[in-house]
């Protein structure tokens, strides 16, 4: 039973964020942006299972930006620092990985994402709520004018399961107990596997080592100096900051 099943309590997770053409598309786009795992990835499972349904393959897009909000060496090196071993559990399910790291503090990240969604048939990322994601995948489904399809990946009971919004931790926790429950031992499907794409992406990825991480790590110049943050058409309408 896949994740994108009817009969599959899993599709709870996913929803439509933006809809677009899905018409022609080099390949199916899983934008990785904090799910940074191979296991117990719903999203990983359901742009496996799109690429499948639609005879695609798939490319998993890692991109780093120095223009993201509050981004710092270390919370760059953080992240590098998991890549090796990420990149190696997609490769051991055939699966191509690209990371890109954006060191332009001019670079808006989703013009960046949207050149590579463009070319894509549909695009899959989490169904992150916090940060500057909400704002930057608007702006990337909107460029690309693709369909963008969002996971729920941090929580045991999905979000869009709870049906409201708490002010309180305990009153969150005696409400929801019992879903909650029934959703611990629930696993996560396995798609199949499909072909990797093998085309150009129209930059030059990185292979990240341990042993680069030093060298690659530090678009600052310093080990904690945060950048200013990213420049969004969404600022002054409830971005973070604004």
């Amino acid at each position: 039973m896949n994740i994108l099943s009817s009969d599959n309590p899993q599709g709870a997770r996913i929803r439509a964020e933006a809809r677009g053409s899905e018409d022609g598309g080099e390949f199916v786009m899983y934008w990785m942006a904090t799910a940074l795992r191979t296991e117990e990835n719903p999203a990983l499972e359901v742009a496996l299972t799109l690429a499948e349904q639609r005879g695609l393959p798939l490319l998993v897009y890692q991109p780093l930006f120095a223009q993201a909000w509050h981004a710092t060496d270390r919370s760059h090196a953080f992240i590098l620092e998991g890549i090796p071993d990420l990149a190696r559990s997609l490769a051991g399910r055939g699966i191509r990985h690209v990371v890109q790291i954006v060191n332009s503090r001019t670079e808006d990240p989703p013009e960046v994402v949207a050149r590579l969604a463009s070319r894509a048939a549909v695009v899959v990322s989490e169904d992150f709520p916090c940060g500057p994601y909400p704002f930057w995948r608007r702006e990337v489904a909107e460029g690309a004018a693709r369909t963008l399809y969002v996971v729920d990946t941090c929580c045991i009971l999905p979000m869009q399961l709870v049906g409201k919004a708490y002010d309180r931790a305990f009153a969150f926790r005696n409400s929801t107990a019992t879903r909650r429950n029934r959703w611990v031992d629930q696993e996560v499907a396995r798609a199949g596997q499909v072909p990797a794409w093998q085309g150009d992406p129209g930059f030059t990825p990185v292979t990240v080592r341990h042993e680069d991480i030093p060298a690659i790590g530090h678009p600052f110049g310093d080990g904690n100096r945060p950048c200013r943050r990213s420049r969004s058409r969404f600022e002054g309408r409830g971005a973070p900051g604004a």
